[in-house]
């Protein structure tokens, strides 16, 4: 069978009812009966010329060339309507295919009665040339099986054109017309190829059908996966949109809520200077533990989504792990030690490559989990050198977790053990933060526990070259006044931080001017005769212009150590351009410690 089949388009690509399939069939079976006849005119032509010179001698000469060019003249008119039929099947309608399948049965008709005919020719003119009789039957049955691997898959056009073919053989052989042969056994034998060819056409008609209507079918599916993909990339390409939307909204949302919350913490910092007798105190610092609260959890809900978004930028360094973890105990331990609780760390000196930032805020999460989840016993940190890697174990002596919670415990707002939902035990987001950062550091944190039995967490860092780290302490302590003396000014376009901003830094001393553009710069510049002894600028101050275009053009008439930027944006690409600018970066909302090393720094 002919597999360079084409299945032609028919009226609707889409329409894969029964009705258009046997459209698409029709048209297919005149394709492949068009191409054949084209191919197959040299060879009757070559074969016919073989058989006249065959039997030239035999005394049948006359019939012969009759027969012979009556064969070729078939075969021609066969060609030429197959050659016009092939220039317009492609494009055919119903009614024109229709057209087509009358010539090409009419013309296989007539070749099928033209090439069965040469029994007739010879035997009426030389009825003792047998041999050539013989030969010529032989000849039509060849043509007949020739054409049944093409021509049968049009069955109803097929079966006839093999009757009338081999059947004229077969009539002539079988003694029921006066005058000619009686020899039944060859009589019999060309009504067994009939059947034999009318079988096997069938089948060759069945599996042809059957095929095309698989063809149709990948077709249609084929079509059917190309429309699915171009809903998946209309999809994706929405997605990436929306994705990139959310990128814009968390930089803005960022940035906006940082806002208040960046000049609450600095209201707060200037009214602890204020306030004197114990009750104000403790109130004070009851509104100052309920806005780290806060602060920490919007910090942390901003921040997983930037890690969903993408959006978070990995800053490889070296640094010491054991003073990383020496400080965060430090920190911690006070809590520990109000529930009762010891902390104990063992960790020698060792040099690891990652982010310090994140990898500080992941053992963070996990060191203030064991504390907050153990009510007696205490939490155990250490580390060990295992071939290129610092394992980092951190085990307590808490509630534990099951089994089937093992995995629950990483997902966003689960908390196991505060059913009450208690604002003491956060909100179901430090391990969820936890998994984000082991995943975006490739730290293959593990987990290790049973109910009731407590819980240990292991993760690897590589190691780094002792010499590669350049890291030192340092112990501050401050003063109410340690900015006298020094010259501040911030570029600030939100009235409420530019206020704390000027209430904070005048509480310790400072002479600080506010300014809202880089022209409000260069006035003070003027009025005051000199540059100051430190500058914030936030980022985020409108279209014309941001804080890191003014920060670069003060670094060419100033040192750039005193200058800072300070921004509650989020997005991975400005928050990576700004951290390479090489000026001091600090994020929204500042730390009032944070601001209080700045002035030491100045100084």
């Amino acid at each position: 069978m002919n597999n360079n089949i084409k299945i032609a388009p028919v009226q609707d690509e889409n329409d894969w009812s029964d009705a258009n399939h046997k459209l698409r069939l029709l048209r297919a079976t005149q394709n492949l009966r068009v191409s054949q006849s084209k191919r197959s005119v040299p060879w009757v032509a070559v074969m016919t010329a073989i058989f006249i010179f065959a039997f030239w001698e035999d005394g049948a000469r006359n019939a012969i060339l009759i027969w012979g060019a009556l064969v070729v003249s078939a075969m021609l008119i066969r060609y030429f309507v197959a050659q016009f039929i092939s220039k317009h099947i492609e494009n055919a309608k119903l009614p024109d295919l229709n057209t087509f399948e009358k010539w090409l049965f009419s013309t296989s008709m007539l070749n099928g009665i033209v090439v069965g005919s040469g029994v007739w020719w010879i035997g009426l003119v030389s009825p003792d040339s047998m041999d050539v009789i013989y030969a010529a039957i032989i000849g039509s049955a060849i043509y007949a099986f020739g054409s049944m691997i093409n021509a049968s898959v049009q069955y109803k056009s097929f079966a006839p054109t093999v009757v009338a073919n081999v059947g004229q053989g077969a009539l002539y052989f079988s003694g029921l017309l006066e005058n000619f042969p009686n020899e039944p056994t060859i009589s019999a034998s060309l009504l067994l190829i009939i059947f034999a060819q009318l079988g096997l056409g069938r089948v060759n008609a069945n599996q042809f059908a059957d095929s095309i209507k698989i063809r149709s079918e990948n077709l249609r599916l084929v079509q059917q996966l190309s429309r699915e993909k171009q809903l998946v990339e209309q999809a994706l390409e929405q997605a990436k949109r929306a994705n990139e939307s959310k990128g814009n909204f968390l930089a803005a949302a960022s940035h906006d809520l940082r806002q208040p919350l960046h000049a609450l913490s600095l209201y707060l910092g200037s009214l602890a200077l204020q306030v004197k007798d114990e009750r104000g105190k403790k109130l004070l610092q009851r509104i100052t533990d309920t806005t780290d609260v806060l602060r920490e959890q919007f910090n942390t809900l901003l921040d997983l989504s930037r890690f969903d978004a993408k959006g978070i930028e990995v800053e490889w360094s070296t640094f010491r792990i054991d003073k990383l973890l020496n400080q965060l105990v430090g920190e911690i331990e006070s809590d520990a030690l109000k529930k009762g609780l010891t902390i104990r760390m063992e960790s020698q000196p060792s040099v690891v490559s990652s982010d310090a930032l994140l990898l500080e805020r992941m053992i963070r999460n996990l060191i203030e989990n064991a504390v907050r989840y153990t009510n007696e016993g205490g939490v155990f940190i250490k580390t060990e050198t295992i071939g290129n890697n610092v394992r980092v174990t951190i085990m307590d002596t808490g509630v534990g977790i099951s089994k089937e919670d093992q995995a629950r415990v990483f997902e966003d707002f689960v908390q196991l053990h505060n059913r009450e939902r208690k604002r003491s035990s956060g909100v179901g987001l430090g391990l969820a933060i936890v998994r984000r950062i082991s995943e975006t550091l490739t730290l293959n944190l593990s987990l290790e526990s049973r109910a009731g039995d407590g819980t240990t967490f292991h993760f690897d860092l590589p190691t780094a070259s002792m010499a590669h780290t350049d890291e030192t302490d340092t112990i501050q302590e401050f003063t109410s006044d340690i900015g006298k003396g020094l010259k501040v000014w911030a570029v600030e376009d939100d009235m409420d931080v530019s206020e704390a901003l000027k209430i904070q830094f005048e509480s310790w001393g400072c002479d600080i001017s506010l300014a809202v553009s880089s022209g409000e710069l260069l006035r003070l510049h003027q009025e005051q005769g000199k540059w100051p002894d430190l500058v914030l600028l936030d980022d985020m101050l409108g279209d014309l212009e941001t804080g890191l275009d003014i920060a670069k053009r003060l670094a060419d008439v100033m040192d750039q150590n005193r200058i800072v930027l300070v921004t509650g944006n989020t997005q991975a690409a400005r928050m990576k351009e700004i951290r390479e600018s090489g000026f001091t970066v600090l994020q929204k909302p500042t730390q009032t410690d944070q601001l209080r090393r700045l002035l030491i720094a100045a100084k």
